[in-house]
């Protein structure tokens, strides 16, 4: 008797805006169709990046260069309302966010890992400006650069739904 295994076949997600089809277009030319949902939702987190960057290095230039408002203390201004601005543009454009918590939970738990990427951010300025001496603007280029990949990670972990068990494939013969 031989045993029939059963495959579970993956719902297929069909694009629903401009950055999903530009996404599926690539990565079927680059051979990586297997991979499109990940590289969708990583194509939004850089655009809502650019965009929560834009606010932030903005508002910490305008603070420090205009007013002369010491850079660690710009950079809680301006990450504090980065910070909001990429709350709503997470949850609305690049996680599917899980219908398990309440907005003001996933608020809450958003400003906590905010709040984590935020010491990151203050005391790799605090080291790169107060110890090393570089100057303000790579300053923050370069902890903006290491804060990106923990926020990636971290609220792909707080913000969408996780499985909670995960089947094997491997049939038994």
């Amino acid at each position: 008797m031989i045993m029939q295994k059963r495959v579970r076949r993956r719902k297929r997600e069909q694009p629903k805006d401009a950055v999903e089809c530009l996404v599926d277009c690539v990565c079927n030319f680059l051979g990586l169709a297997k991979h499109k949902i990940f590289w969708r939702q990583f194509t939004k987190f850089a655009i809502a990046g650019v965009f929560n960057t834009v606010i932030d290095w903005s508002l910490f230039y305008v603070l420090t260069g205009f007013t002369g408002l010491n850079p660690l203390i710009a950079n809680v201004i301006s990450y504090t309302v980065a910070m909001i601005y990429n709350f709503f543009a997470s949850t609305r454009f690049v996680f599917r966010t899980t219908k398990q918590k309440t907005q003001r939970r996933l608020f809450a738990e958003f400003a906590v890992q905010n709040a984590c990427g935020f010491l990151i951010s203050e005391g790799l300025l605090y080291v790169l400006i107060e110890r090393m001496g570089l100057h303000g603007m790579l300053s923050k280029m370069i902890a903006t650069g290491v804060v990106m990949i923990f926020d990636f990670v971290s609220r792909k972990l707080i913000l969408e739904d996780r499985p909670k068990h995960r089947k094997s494939c491997k049939s038994k013969v």
